[in-house]
């Protein structure tokens, strides 16, 4: 599924909180704000090939998390060990 939303930093984020009808005292503080004001989902088709970055945390954290792949990649086989 796809999702159209808007992300705004700083002063602009402010501004558009507002105008999407957050007070003037919440949204002073802010310094990302999302914007998803559509709730229609729509459903596309990928071709199998296809290659998606997911970025890990939530969408208004620091990008300083690693990211996921889809398709995973596989984990490494483990080192081989041996017992006596």
């Amino acid at each position: 599924m796809v999702d159209l939303v808007q992300v705004f930093h700083d002063q602009v984020a402010v501004n558009e909180a507002i105008a999407d009808g957050q007070s003037r005292n919440d949204a002073q503080y802010l310094t990302t704000y999302v914007r998803n004001e559509n709730p229609r989902r729509r459903t596309l088709t990928l071709a199998g090939d296809v290659r998606v970055e997911l970025l890990g945390g939530d969408c208004e954290a620091p990008l300083t998390t690693s990211s996921a792949c889809w398709p995973p990649t596989p984990a490494p086989a483990p080192a081989a060990t041996t017992t006596r």
